[in-house]
């Protein structure tokens, strides 16, 4: 009698075994990653903050004189280049006037006229280390022509656009 001997083909090879797991594994790992990626990789850059003090060295307090104020920052959170800061001074009732740190770093002997007009003169100085707001950091706000006084002083995180820190002069 002859044997017979059936031979079975109805497996997959290793090979295509190895091969498919792999393809798999990689499928199934990317939709993970795009599905659960959305929640931990849009997450906002915290914005730095800043204890500031403000103060006013005229001899009359809000009055439409000449004034000067000097703004001290005492903490900054993060390391924060004044390319980064922006300023924004509230002048009375005349308006909001914002201007960027670094313009004023930069101008001759570290002093900027940031408006010029029938409301007044507002000049700024800035001194600190070169380059970025630390707790050393000083601004001096100086008013001539007065008509009318600051009111408020804001330090900006442009990255951001939120508010590091700010101080409302008038009670």
């Amino acid at each position: 009698m002859k044997e017979t001997v059936y031979k079975n083909d109805k497996a997959v090879s290793p090979i295509i075994g190895t091969v498919l797991l792999i393809a798999i594994t990689v499928t199934l790992a990317a939709s993970v990653y795009t599905v659960l990626g959305s929640y931990f990789g849009g997450l906002p850059h915290p914005s730095p903050t800043a204890s500031i003090k403000v103060v006013n060295n005229s001899s009359q307090k809000n009055s439409l004189i000449n004034g000067s104020y000097t703004l001290s920052v005492t903490y900054v959170s993060n390391n924060v280049s004044i390319d980064d800061v922006k300023v924004q001074v509230t002048m009375g009732n005349t308006g909001v006037y914002s201007f960027s740190l670094l313009s004023v770093e930069q101008a001759p002997g570290g002093a900027m006229t940031v408006f010029n007009g029938t409301a007044g003169n507002l000049t700024v100085q800035y001194s600190g280390a070169s380059g970025f707001l630390t707790s050393s950091s000083s601004i001096i706000f100086t008013e001539s022509n007065g008509q009318s006084y600051i009111s408020r002083i804001s330090l900006i995180d442009v990255s951001t656009d939120s508010s590091m820190g700010s101080v409302n002069l008038i009670a």
